[in-house]
């Protein structure tokens, strides 16, 4: 992030979303906010992180203002539901999560003659394909409700001091 954040007008990011084995990696996805305040006019972004996160830090988040595209490639997901509730709180509501494969099928028998390997592969992009099809939802809904704690300030801080 340090780095990138000399290069604050980066359109779009592309950090070895489909390494060819899938091995750990020190990236989480914790580093997306940091990514979004580094890089602020990004429109694209595919990387390889850990989604193993105990909690993520919502105090600081940096919103993503231009992008239009993530992926996360096969990356390992560990709690979907998670996952999906954590990039509807930063994404802009016309960002799409995609999961395309760098390579075709065949091409990617080529690099890779682990069978199990390529289950496993094929098997995150699955994954990260549904929560692509549940991400608009989320989206919709945190709209939703914000346009109605506008329309209705009142109800808002009633909700306030009712956790007080």
């Amino acid at each position: 992030c340090e780095l990138l954040s000399q290069c604050p007008s980066i359109r779009h990011l592309d950090l070895n979303h489909e390494p060819m084995v899938l091995s750990p990696t020190e990236l989480t996805i914790n580093v997306l906010p940091m990514l979004a305040q580094a890089c602020p006019q990004l429109e694209g972004l595919a990387l390889y992180v850990d989604t193993e996160v105990e909690r993520f830090d919502t105090t600081s988040l940096g919103t993503f203002k231009n992008l239009q595209e993530v992926d996360f490639g096969i990356s390992i997901v560990e709690d979907k539901h998670l996952i999906t509730k954590l990039l509807a709180q930063f994404l802009p509501e016309k960002c799409k999560l995609v999961s395309k494969p760098i390579f075709t099928p065949e091409e990617e028998k080529l690099f890779v003659n682990d069978a199990e390997l390529l289950e496993n592969r094929d098997a995150c992009r699955k994954e990260w394909a549904q929560i692509a099809e549940w991400l608009p939802v989320m989206l919709d809904v945190r709209r939703e409700a914000y346009e109605r704690a506008l329309a209705h300030p009142e109800e808002v801080s009633l909700l306030i001091e009712s956790d007080h």
